[in-house]
């Protein structure tokens, strides 16, 4: 009341006065008060901060199990992908979807140089992602912005007498898509974990993995933007030049393969050292 939280002070249980949190003995009725402690110590703080990035969450964050989940909801986007640009198109719906910002943005940044276009193409990545990952409302994004990909694709589709579906199969085939779809997957992944975590009771220690993902996913898109800036770029050389980034990109693969497979091998049970159990 009158501006003050409560949270500074500790309430009397006889008279319900407001005494600082230092205070031994309530200043209205004198009653001994029990001083209020923090929800969690200087020292717990710390360690919570510290465990966020720790060796542990960096191995729950990428288990087997979790990229499995993370393979079906990359299928699940593909299938999703197809059947939205599989959708008929009416010259109206062509024409407002050519006529929209959006639309007209997409123009905008492919006529940018190579590192502002990879710029561009990565802040409106990235924010697309962050909020896929948001809990609960996560897969809602993720099919809504996976919905209106399908359709510009489509509307591109319908200007130059291409089915969108055929399309589609044309994009994937350049690199940069499998990084960016595989990312939007795995954000809306997370935002089914996140939420599986708060009816389980272990929200707040999945929030450590969750900005590890977040993290893992900014730099795959970011590496997925300069891919694609690049094709862009190479489109002016010829058709097949644009194929020639399947070199860094499987490159990238087999170095992302091999740390996930580190990360998931077997600990040997002869240097496993328990954890310290003790208070």
């Amino acid at each position: 009341m009158f501006g003050l939280s409560e949270q500074n002070y500790v309430v009397c249980p006889k008279c319900n006065a407001l005494n600082p949190l230092t205070a031994n003995y309530c200043a209205n009725c004198g009653l001994q008060l029990q001083s209020r402690q923090p929800l969690y110590p200087p020292s717990t703080q710390a360690r919570i901060v510290e465990s966020a990035f720790s060796k542990e969450n960096l191995l729950q964050a990428f288990s087997t199990r979790r990229v499995k989940l993370m393979i079906i909801g990359f299928i699940i986007e593909l299938a999703l992908f197809l059947a939205f640009s599989a959708l008929p198109m009416s010259q109206a719906q062509y024409q407002a979807i050519v006529n929209s910002p959006s639309y007209k943005q997409i123009n905008m940044v492919r006529a940018e140089g190579l590192i502002s276009r990879a710029v561009s193409i990565f802040q409106n990545n990235y924010f697309l992602a962050s909020l896929e990952m948001v809990p609960a409302l996560g897969p809602a994004i993720f099919t809504y912005t996976t919905y209106s990909t399908a359709r510009v694709l489509d509307a591109l589709g319908y200007g130059s007498g291409v089915p969108g579906p055929l399309l589609f199969v044309n994009i994937i085939i350049f690199p940069h898509s499998w990084l960016e779809l595989p990312a939007y997957a795995i954000s809306a992944t997370q935002s089914v974990i996140l939420v599986y975590s708060w009816i389980k009771k272990r929200f707040f220690q999945e929030l450590a993995r969750t900005i590890i993902v977040w993290l893992f996913v900014g730099l795959e898109l970011f590496v997925a933007a300069v891919i694609e800036s690049s094709i862009i770029t190479l489109e002016s050389y010829g058709i097949l030049q644009p194929l020639l980034m399947w070199v860094p990109t499987l490159v990238i693969f087999y170095i992302a393969y091999t740390l996930l497979k580190r990360l998931n091998k077997p600990q040997n049970p002869l240097s496993y050292q328990p954890a310290n159990t003790t208070a």
